[in-house]
C-alpha cells in the first residue's frame, strides 16, 4: 500500500505592532526549533496578513497550540491553487434589485457573460494598490522603525490605507455566493472598466473615484461586506508583491491577488464553520471578520488535536510493532542572540580599498600633472603602445596572476583536511555544513544564513550602465562549521566568500527594500548572495584558539611582563635585596629569570589547556597565506577553476610578451 503524503498547509496569523507584548509567545515558539527568535519577531510584527510557518498540519499544530494561549488570531491553510478566478468586468448595469457585472467571455467569442449581485448578499471585498506602491511604503516604515530604531510604527487605519490606496492604482475583487448554483463568484474592477454614467448622482469626472463611489454603492447593496485593505503588506510568500511603474497591470501582481483573495475564503469559511460548531455548543458566536479585534479561534478539529510533533520532522508513515503510530518528541533549541550590526559601504568607502584606491589616486595624479595639456594623455598611451611598455605591463600582471592561482592551488591541495575535533593550530582547512552562531536572516530571500551580501546598484537616465552605489554584508558576524566530530567556529572578517546561491530584482519585489530616492525602479537594482544555513562550506584559513595571543613568542611574552613590571612600583621593590631604593644589574637579571619562567610556565598551561578551548578559524596573520570560505562540494572543485585560470593566464602573458617584443623592437630599430 502506497503512503500517502502530507499535504502543505500555512499557518497565518494577523501580525502586531505592540512587540512588547509578543516577549513570552516568541519565548515559547523558539522552543520548538523550527524558527529562531529573532525570525518570529519579524513574522508577528507588521501589519496585515503574514504567514508564520509553513509545514503538514500535524507539525503546525503544537505552533497554533501556542498561539491560542496568547490569543494570536491564526488560521491553518491547505496550501491549493486558487479554485475561483475573479473575472475582469467592462460594463455594469444598475437597477433598484441588484447589479449586474458583464464581461466579455473571449476576443474570439464575443458573447458577453453576465454576473448577479443580488441586494442583500453577503460580500468579501478586497481593495488593492496593484503598483506594489502602498506595500513598499509599509514596509519601509517598518523596517526603519524595527531594524533602526527598535520600536514599532503605529498602524494606518482601514481609512487612511483606502486613501492612500485610490492615490495609487486600486483595484477591487468582489466575491459572493450565486444562490441558484451554490457557487463562489468573483469580479475584478478596474478604473475606468465601466460606464459611470451607470452610478448616477455618485458619478463623478475622476476614474478612480468613481471606482470608490462603485464600492460604496456595493455597500449600500450588501447585507453585510467585509473590506480588505491589506494586500501586499504582510509577509506571504504564496502571493509576492512587487513594485511596477505608473500605469502598470502587472501580471504576477494580479495572480497574487487571486490568490490572496483564495486565502481570505479560505479564512472565511474556517472561521464560518468554528462559529456553527461553537454554536451548537451553546456558546455566545461573534462574526469576527479578518479586519477586526476580535481574537478568532481556529477550526475544531485543530482546537481538539494537540501533538507533540516538532515542526521540520517528518512526518510518521509506518506504524510500530503494536499497531501504535511512533511520537516524535520535540527538540528544545535555545533561541540565538541577535545578530551584531552589519557592516554598509556607500560613496568612496566602496573604492578606497587595496589596489583600487591605488589606481584610483593614480588617476587623480595623472589627471592634475596632465591639465592643460590635451595631447599629453593621447602622447603617453601612444607611446607606452609604440615601444611595448604597455604590453610588457600586462604580460606582467597576466604572469602574477598565474604564479598567484598556482601558489594558491598547491596551497590547498597541500593542506591536510582536519577533523573539527582535532584541529590544530596553524593553517588549516575543513569542510562542513554552515550553522548560526546568531539569528541571522538574508533580508531579501528572508531565510536562515550564516552570511549574506546586499548589493545596490543605480543607473542614470541618460546612461544604460549600473553603477555600485551600496553594499551591505554580514561578513563580520562568525558562525560554526559542523561536521560528523563536533563544530568550529569561523570568524569570516577578511575572507573570500564564494556563495553559489544569489538573486537579483528591482525595488518592490522584496521584503527589504532600498530608499529610491525619487527615483523610478526602472533605474535602480539590487543583487544578494546568500550562504544558507546548512550549507556545504569548504574553509581553508588560519586556527587559533578563542582569545589566544596570535604573537605566541616567549621573547614577547618575557619583554611585555618585563614592560608590565617597571611600571609596578611595588612589584619591582621586591627585587631591592640590599633595600637602597634602587635595581641593580644582579637584581635585574633576578627579575629577569622570573618572568622567563612565569612566561614558560604560561605556555605550558596554554598548551595543555588548548584543546580544551574553542577554536577559532580567522584571517592569517600573514599576507599572502590564503583565506577562502566556498560553497562547493569539495575542495577539488574549487581547484578546478584555478588550474583554468592559469594556463589561460599563461596563454595571455605569452601573447602580451610577443606583443611587448615586436613593438619594442620595431620601435627601437626605427630610432
Amino acid at each position: 500500500m502506497t503512503p500517502t503524503v502530507p499535504s502543505e498547509h500555512l499557518l497565518l496569523i494577523k501580525a502586531r505592532h505592540n512587540q512588547e507584548q509578543l516577549e513570552p509567545v516568541l519565548d515559547q515558539l523558539s522552543k520548538i526549533g523550527y524558527l529562531d527568535k529573532f525570525t518570529l519577531r519579524q513574522r508577528l510584527i507588521g501589519t496585515g496578513l503574514t504567514q508564520l510557518a509553513k509545514g503538514t498540519k500535524t507539525q503546525l499544530l503544537p505552533l497554533t497550540t501556542i498561539l491560542r494561549q496568547y490569543h494570536i488570531e491564526q488560521w491553518l491553510v491547505q496550501l491549493n491553487p486558487p479554485e475561483v478566478i475573479p473575472q475582469t468586468i467592462d460594463n455594469i448595469t444598475i437597477n433598484e434589485q441588484q447589479i449586474v457585472f458583464s464581461t466579455t467571455i473571449s476576443t474570439a467569442n464575443p458573447s458577453r457573460a453576465k454576473l448577479t449581485l443580488p441586494k442583500g448578499s453577503a460580500v468579501r471585498a478586497i481593495v488593492a494598490d496593484i503598483s506594489g506602491q502602498i506595500a513598499e511604503k509599509q514596509v519601509k516604515r517598518l523596517l526603519v522603525h524595527t531594524t533602526y530604531s527598535g520600536t514599532t510604527p503605529t498602524p494606518m487605519s482601514n481609512a487612511e490605507l483606502q486613501r492612500e490606496i485610490f492615490k495609487q492604482a486600486p483595484v477591487i475583487d468582489l466575491y459572493w455566493n450565486d444562490t441558484n448554483s451554490d457557487t463562489t463568484v468573483a469580479v475584478r474592477i478596474f478604473p475606468g472598466s465601466f460606464d459611470h454614467r451607470q452610478l448616477g448622482d455618485k458619478a463623478g469626472l475622476s476614474r478612480n473615484g468613481n471606482l470608490l463611489n462603485l464600492l460604496e454603492l456595493v455597500s449600500e447593496y450588501a447585507a453585510s461586506i467585509n473590506i480588505n485593505f491589506e494586500f501586499g503588506l504582510g509577509f506571504l510568500p504564496p502571493c509576492p508583491v512587487k513594485k511596477t511603474a505608473p500605469g502598470e497591470k502587472d501580471k504576477d501582481n494580479l495572480k497574487s491577488l487571486t490568490c490572496y483573495g483564495a486565502l481570505l475564503l479560505d479564512i472565511d469559511a474556517i472561521d464560518a464553520k468554528s462559529s456553527i460548531n461553537t454554536a451548537d455548543n451553546g456558546n455566545q458566536t461573534t462574526n469576527a471578520t479578518l479586519g477586526s479585534s476580535t481574537v478568532l479561534p481556529v477550526a475544531e478539529e485543530l482546537l481538539n488535536t494537540i501533538t507533540t510533533n516538532a515542526i521540520g520532522a517528518e512526518e510518521p508513515q509506518t506504524s510500530s510493532g503494536d499497531g501504535t503510530s511512533p511520537t516524535t518528541q520535540p527538540q528544545s533549541k535555545k533561541s540565538l542572540p541577535t545578530p551584531p550590526a552589519v557592516e554598509t559601504r556607500s560613496g568612496l568607502q566602496l573604492f578606497f580599498s587595496g589596489w583600487q584606491a591605488i589606481a584610483i589616486v593614480s588617476g587623480i595624479l595623472v589627471v592634475i600633472i596632465t591639465k592643460g595639456q590635451k595631447n599629453l594623455p593621447t602622447l603617453i598611451y601612444t607611446y607606452g603602445l609604440n615601444t611595448g611598455i604597455i604590453p610588457a605591463l600586462l604580460c606582467t600582471a597576466s604572469l602574477w596572476g598565474a604564479i598567484h592561482f598556482w601558489r594558491l592551488k598547491r596551497r590547498i591541495e597541500n593542506t591536510p583536511t582536519s577533523k573539527a575535533r582535532s584541529a590544530a593550530m596553524g593553517m588549516i582547512e575543513v569542510h562542513g555544513n554552515a550553522k548560526r552562531l546568531y539569528s541571522l536572516v538574508s533580508p531579501i530571500s528572508q531565510l536562515p544564513c550564516v552570511y549574506y551580501c546586499l548589493k545596490k546598484y543605480k543607473r542614470s537616465k541618460r546612461n544604460d550602465n549600473w553603477r555600485l552605489s551600496q553594499i551591505t554584508t554580514s561578513g563580520t558576524v562568525p558562525f560554526l562549521l559542523e561536521d560528523d566530530t563536533g563544530t568550529i567556529r569561523i570568524d569570516p572578517h577578511g575572507a573570500k566568500l564564494s556563495p553559489q546561491f544569489s538573486t537579483e530584482g528591482f525595488p518592490g519585489q522584496s521584503n527589504i527594500l532600498f530608499s529610491s530616492g525619487g527615483e523610478s525602479s526602472q533605474y535602480e537594482k539590487w543583487k544578494e548572495e546568500v550562504l544558507h544555513e546548512g550549507c556545504n562550506l569548504y574553509i581553508i584559513g588560519f586556527a587559533h584558539t578563542l582569545g589566544a595571543s596570535e604573537s605566541g613568542s616567549i621573547r614577547n611574552d618575557v619583554g611585555q611582563k618585563l614592560r608590565d613590571l617597571k611600571t609596578d612600583h611595588a612589584a619591582m621593590m621586591r627585587y631591592d635585596k640590599d633595600g637602597d631604593g634602587n635595581i641593580d644589574t644582579a637584581e635585574w637579571d633576578q627579575a629577569r629569570k622570573d618572568m622567563e619562567k612565569q612566561a614558560l610556565q604560561e605556555k605550558l598551561v596554554n598548551g595543555q589547556q588548548r584543546s580544551n578551548k574553542q577554536l577559532v578559524i580567522g584571517r592569517p596573520p600573514q599576507k599572502g597565506l590564503p583565506f577562502i570560505i566556498a560553497e562547493t562540494e569539495s575542495e577539488q572543485k574549487l581547484t578546478e577553476r584555478y588550474s583554468w585560470y592559469i594556463p589561460a593566464l599563461l596563454i595571455l602573458a605569452a601573447s602580451n610578451l610577443i606583443w611587448a617584443l615586436y613593438c619594442g623592437g620595431h620601435y627601437f630599430l626605427h630610432l
